[in-house]
């Protein structure tokens, strides 16, 4: 859900929201998961490592 930060009534309107609809707080929850999965201790150092190599001078 997103809302202006500089406008506490669009938060308090988003937190409402969330209190009152079961099915969004099941959607969140299900997204959230999903989107947690892309970012795994190996595939962070996966990411890593290449990096690191990148950086490797060429001999």
């Amino acid at each position: 859900l997103l809302f202006d930060p500089t406008a506490p009534e669009e938060l308090l309107e988003k937190m409402n929201r969330l209190a009152k609809e079961e099915s969004l707080r099941q959607k969140l929850r299900q997204v959230g998961r999903l989107q947690a999965k892309k970012f795994t201790w190996e595939k962070t150092a996966e990411a890593s490592l290449m990096l690191l190599r990148g950086l490797q001078p060429k001999l």
